[in-house]
């Protein structure tokens, strides 16, 4: 798994971010333990959009509960390409 560093920084004048900073993370591939550990230190951060981009279930050991800790925190996501051959 890889997580990007947030992007975004500089305020304009009346102190409000000129940017979106986004949290992506993707990959996966069922590793509970990893997934746990990535969103435990994406939780220590400042982002306005936390976006999973791919690839959440094939080849790992705990599928189900990846897509489950997805869904109980809301986290908005796209297809990958291992997750449309599961589908």
């Amino acid at each position: 798994m890889y997580i990007a560093r947030l992007i975004g920084a500089g305020y304009n004048d009346q102190g409000y971010s000129r940017y979106m900073r986004i949290a992506l993370f993707s990959d996966v591939h069922g590793n509970l333990t990893a997934l746990e550990a990535v969103l435990d230190r994406i939780d220590g951060q400042e982002f306005d959009l936390l976006v999973f981009a791919g690839d959440l279930c094939f080849y790992g050991p705990r599928p189900s509960e990846c897509i489950r800790l997805l869904r109980e925190r809301r986290i908005v996501g796209v297809y990958g390409n291992t997750d449309e051959w599961i589908l």
